[in-house]
């Protein structure tokens, strides 16, 4: 069984259409949210440091950044599985049994390889990636931030 697209639908596949759309339009988004999130995540704990606090705002800081590392987390989790998956697609195609399927369906295949050679990703406008990996410089620059704050104190 053959799965015939239009040719346009084909285009729009194999030139990532959908993620350079959401990269144009949420890539500085993303920057601009990368930072500030760790700027605000290095203002609270230094605000924690510093001050004499009660239990109502402990509770408050700890929620607050409890809601921004989830918020945080579910960004850069989907954008580290569109790069880990997007990486897979052309060993997943591979490994099939495209060698047993008739030409058309080997020319399919290998155009999916072959677009599968450059993984999807979102970016921090152009600075980066999001994955994991930039979770994790969110979470060193707020560390940085806070020693710098915490040092001019």
């Amino acid at each position: 069984m053959t799965i015939l697209l239009p040719i346009g639908h084909w285009w729009m596949l194999l030139n990532n259409m959908y993620v350079n759309e959401i990269n144009d339009c949420m890539s500085f988004v993303m920057l601009c949210d990368f930072l500030q999130s760790s700027l605000q995540v290095a203002c609270i704990l230094t605000q924690a440091l510093e001050n004499d606090i009660d239990v109502f705002l402990v509770l408050f800081m700890i929620s607050f950044i409890g809601s921004m590392f989830l918020r945080l987390i579910l960004y850069y989790h989907y954008g580290n599985e569109l790069l880990t998956t997007s990486q897979n697609i052309a060993l997943s195609a591979w490994q099939s049994n495209w060698y047993d399927q008739s030409p058309q369906v080997k020319i399919m295949i290998f155009t999916v390889i072959a677009r599968a050679q450059k993984p999807l990703k979102f970016y921090l406008g152009q600075f980066g990636v999001m994955s994991l990996q930039a979770f994790i410089s969110v979470l060193w620059a707020s560390y940085s931030y806070m020693t710098l704050m915490y040092g001019l104190n």
